[in-house]
This record gives structure tokens, sequence and C-alpha cells, in this order.
């Protein structure tokens, strides 16, 4: 996370760049279970609802790939819980988890945004 932070503190622009699916760094982060760069992000003003050339947010992400903390950290952090990509699906739809499922859908995560 130190290098990440270095990287971004002499290329900040870099925080906004997205790949030619429209995925951020946020969502790279996200997918990742990088909770540390997660909150460095989200600190430096990375809104947490931006979402990709499909509408799915860092959260779809998050809950694609079972990461609770992460997905805690992003709805307490703001990030909508209700969300809906261009598929019409949420956060909860992309969960493979039941853990992930539950945790989202009993809004653990701080309640809903």
């Amino acid at each position: 996370i130190e290098i990440f932070k270095l990287y971004a503190h002499r290329f900040p622009h870099c925080m906004t760049l997205t790949d030619k699916d429209g995925r951020t760094p946020l969502m790279h982060a996200a997918k990742h279970g990088c909770d540390g760069i997660v909150e460095f992000l989200l600190d430096s003003g990375i809104h947490p609802d931006d979402a990709d050339n499909e509408g799915s947010t860092a959260l779809h992400f998050a809950s694609a790939y079972g990461h609770i903390n992460t997905i805690k950290l992003l709805v307490i952090r703001g990030c909508r819980y209700a969300t809906r990509n261009r598929a019409g699906c949420s956060a909860t739809d992309w969960a493979y988890s039941s853990a992930v499922q539950t945790a989202l859908e009993s809004k653990q995560c701080s309640g809903e945004h």
C-alpha cells in the first residue's frame, strides 16, 4: 500500500484513470480486497459509486469476489447499497457466497444508502 500511496501522490491523475472497460483503481482494489487502498482512494475523494462501462461499481466487484470487509468499508463510506448495473443486477445479485448475500441483505454493513 505504501508504494501505491507514493505513486498516487506523485501522479494523482492515476487515481481517476480507467481501463478499457471503464474500471477504476477503486474497482480493481475492491475486486482484490485491498482495503487499505480502497480506504486511501476514498480518503482522496474518489467517489464510491463511480460505475464502469457496464454500470457496475466497486461494491459489485467486492461482492462478486466475496470481500465482506471491503463491502462494509464501501457501504460505511457512502456507497449506495441498491445500485443496479445496466443488466439490472445489484451487488447482492453478484454475490456468489451466501455469507456475502447475508451481509448485504441484512445491511450489517451500516444500512442502506
